[in-house]
């Protein structure tokens, strides 16, 4: 019973070695899916032994989302300013 404890030991610590390699990959450039997916493994790793890396993770991921979806809210905002600008001004110069 003593192996399996500390072949699963071992096991979380090859995952969590693996996890934080890919995360700080990821991080110079993060997609929306793969960093979010990689910041709450992470936390999840970490749930009962650090809760405070737990929380760092969990933030981490949801401030990039967060993010994304504010730069792609605000591009949309300006597309549609933009276009009834230029209709605007195309229909009071004819």
């Amino acid at each position: 019973m003593e192996n399996l404890i500390l072949g699963d030991t071992q096991r979380d610590e090859d995952l969590t070695s693996m996890l934080e390699l890919a995360f700080e990959q990821a991080r110079h450039l993060p997609t929306t899916g793969l960093y979010s997916s990689l910041c709450n493994l992470l936390a999840l790793q970490y749930i009962h032994t650090c809760p405070l890396k737990a929380a760092y993770y969990l933030t981490e991921g949801m401030v990039v989302t967060f993010r994304h979806q504010s730069l792609v809210n605000c591009s949309r905002k300006i597309g549609y300013k933009r276009h009834l600008l230029i209709f605007t001004y195309k229909w009071c110069t004819c």
